[in-house]
């Protein structure tokens, strides 16, 4: 009865865990158990707003700055390893550009970065982003915002709904066929009505299926 009425109490008081995590606090007086129990109370509340903000976010993985290799990265003169880890450009409402190759870092240092700012809570819901691909003069970049391109969330989702990968496009045109193809197409990875029931498979290979190809006997590599 007590704990029936004890769980009312504390769904009123908007206390969710408190009646759940209550007799695992040591009690030594009253105000030492209550700033315990409401401190961890707090931290629960935390970690669970963490996992809204992750989950909000939509990160196709996990990338950390602790893993990062900035042994090959070229930082502009007037910017930081910190002005970027401390997620000052952030503050200070300033864009970061990544330009390289591929497996140079580009999408881990973003994830990373955006999994930082979406734990400590910077921002909010971004609804679009502005976009640039295959510019490759930098002459192109002292006027940036002329070849921006805007890429909502919503065609983010739409055009890599599994992923969240963004498709880089060259310009308005590229965008406008991509909005008529998956509007008025069933895509190849859909699972639901309609769509094509395509399985993917690979042929056997050496290194993923070494388990299937016995070695020589020792006569036959003679």
């Amino acid at each position: 009865m007590k704990s029936a009425l004890l769980q009312e109490q504390c769904k009123a008081l908007k206390l969710g865990s408190v009646s759940r995590i209550h007799t695992q606090i040591a009690f030594e007086n009253r105000e030492q158990f209550l700033t315990d129990l409401f401190a961890e109370e707090l931290k629960i509340r935390e970690e669970n707003r963490n996992r809204r903000r992750l989950k909000r976010a939509g990160f196709p993985q996990t990338k950390t700055l602790e893993e990062f290799s900035w042994e090959s990265i070229v930082l502009p003169p007037q910017t930081t390893r910190e002005h970027l880890t401390e997620l000052s450009f952030i503050d200070a409402k300033e864009s970061l550009i990544c330009m390289g190759g591929v497996g140079t870092g580009k999408t881990h240092l973003v994830i990373a970065l955006g999994l930082k700012a979406a734990l400590s809570g910077k921002g909010g819901s971004t609804e679009s982003i502005r976009t640039a691909f295959m510019h490759r003069n930098l002459a192109d970049w002292e006027e940036g915002e002329r070849h921006a391109i805007p890429y909502t969330r919503a065609q983010v989702e739409r055009f890599s709904p599994r992923s969240r990968a963004i498709l880089e496009i060259r310009g308005r045109r590229d965008l406008e066929i991509l909005e008529k193809i998956y509007s008025n197409s069933v895509l190849l990875g859909d699972d639901g009505p309609g769509a094509w029931q395509i399985q993917y498979s690979t042929e056997f290979h050496m290194t993923n299926d070494s388990e299937l190809f016995p070695p020589r006997a020792p006569e036959a590599t003679k």
